[in-house]
């Protein structure tokens, strides 16, 4: 009889192979913390602990090498969302469904890097605003520092 190759979660202890099959609930890692069993004293102590496990490479690869068998396993990668995106935005807006062909665009428009992802603001107390807008496709541009308040 063959034996089935150790999924890379077997050498994480209980609760961070617990934690790894929460996360692909839906990836929400304070949630997947305090849904793995972790005791938590608050919703931030959650957030910073389930940060670190994240963070950890062996917790990372335990996550990672479950969201590459099942997108093996159901055959849904990257692409064929894209793909199926485009093809139902085609037929939304063909039917008259703007509403959601604007949405299906909004989030193709995103995936290309056409839409700012999130800004930072950064700078002491009292000086000049640094704003540093942080593309969707990892390029950056800066604005102008604002006027003082």
């Amino acid at each position: 009889m063959k034996k089935n190759p150790p999924k890379s979660s077997d050498h994480l202890p209980p609760k961070q192979q617990r934690f790894v099959q929460e996360y692909l609930i839906d990836p929400n890692a304070t949630a997947a913390y305090k849904r793995a069993g972790y005791k938590v004293t608050s919703d931030a102590a959650a957030q910073a602990a389930a940060s670190r496990l994240l963070a950890n490479p062996k917790v990372a690869e335990a996550i990672r090498a479950a969201l590459d068998a099942r997108a093996e396993r159901t055959e849904i990668t990257a692409d064929w969302v894209v793909k199926k995106a485009v093809t139902t935005f085609e037929t939304a807006y063909a039917e008259g469904k703007y509403a959601a062909a604007a949405t299906l665009l909004a989030l193709r428009a995103k995936h290309t890097g056409g839409f700012v992802d999130r800004h930072e603001h950064t700078g002491a107390k009292g000086a000049p605003l640094q704003i540093r807008f942080i593309e969707f496709a990892s390029t950056e541009r800066s604005a102008e520092p604002a006027p003082p308040a």
